[in-house]
């Protein structure tokens, strides 16, 4: 349980960073090349990756800390990925959806998304990325 305590405080740190860098880079990528499907994925993926990289430092710092799993950073910075990027179609699925579909606020559409790929996200780092060896 403590574990995933730490895991949700690691992803709500990274869902104000998701968050954040998604709301400029929409304004910024808007300003640019105008409101599109196109634009608006390539603010969230920018906002994805930047909390993909943050959590993961912040989550084998302090979340796995002492953990037994001997894979080397490498290993355990590429399946942290995997398992985001499937994270990360969950998370964008869902915001189309509620932003395309429903025409829900894009913000809280993103929350939304970021929400329902947690569970995903926790289980999958547990029992892969930093699976205790026995």
């Amino acid at each position: 349980m403590k574990r995933l305590i730490k895991f949700g405080i690691v992803g709500g740190s990274g869902i104000f960073v998701n968050l954040g860098i998604f709301a400029i880079a929409k304004n910024v990528l808007f300003s640019i090349f105008g409101k599109s499907n196109l634009t608006l994925l390539g603010s969230s993926l920018i906002g994805d990756e930047i909390s993909i990289i943050l959590n993961f430092i912040l989550n084998h710092l302090w979340t796995f800390k002492g953990n037994n799993n001997k894979d080397n950073i490498f290993k355990k910075v590429l399946k942290f990925h995997v398992v985001a990027i499937a994270s990360v179609f969950i998370n964008n699925a869902v915001l189309f959806a509620l932003y395309k579909g429903f025409g829900m606020d894009v913000i809280l559409a993103k929350l939304i998304g970021i929400l329902v790929a947690f569970m995903w996200n926790y289980f999958a780092n547990v029992k892969w990325t930093w699976k205790e060896k026995s």
